[in-house]
Order: structure tokens, then sequence, then C-alpha cells
């Protein structure tokens, strides 16, 4: 999976320190993954959605 902006997760960790550990978890394991459809996905985040070519990956709580 290509993550568009690893840049922009780290701003955001900066400025939200308790959402960084969650974020580098998520980060790894997306751009770890070789999900080879959105429902092999969609098995690890049932929250994502598809939109267009992208994958949106809802917070959950």
């Amino acid at each position: 999976m290509h993550i568009i902006s690893r840049a922009r997760l780290s701003e955001f960790w900066e400025k939200h320190p308790n959402s960084q550990i969650s974020l580098r978890l998520w980060y790894k394991m997306t751009s770890l993954a070789e999900w080879s459809n959105f429902v092999e996905l969609r098995e690890n985040f049932p929250a994502a959605d598809q939109v267009s070519n992208f994958t949106v990956f809802n917070k959950t709580i």
C-alpha cells in the first residue's frame, strides 16, 4: 500500500502526542500489507471506505 504522506502523520502526532503510538502502528501495518483486494483490507480495518482509487481509514473508538 502506498501512504500518501508520512510527513503529515508525523506533523499530526507532534501536535497530538497521544496519537503517536497508534499512528506509527497503523503506518507500519499498512505500509507492509499486501492486500489483494478491498475485502482483505476490511478484514483488518472494518471501518475503512473506498473512495475512487483511494482508501479512507476512518477513526474507530
